[in-house]
């Protein structure tokens, strides 16, 4: 699996639960804006490797 496809991987599979979590918590927009801040976040949280 290349770097891109495991995190696409992640991304399609924490989704759904993030905002589920977020929907519950707070009104639906805010919700939503900070399911999307969430998610961006643990992108940016995973380690980098170079290519190749």
């Amino acid at each position: 699996m290349t770097t891109s496809t495991t995190r696409d991987s992640l991304l399609v599979a924490a989704r759904p639960l993030v905002v589920r979590y977020c929907r519950a918590r707070l009104d639906p927009d805010a919700a939503d804006d900070v399911a999307q801040d969430a998610c961006l976040e643990l992108l940016e949280a995973l380690p980098r490797r170079p290519p190749g």
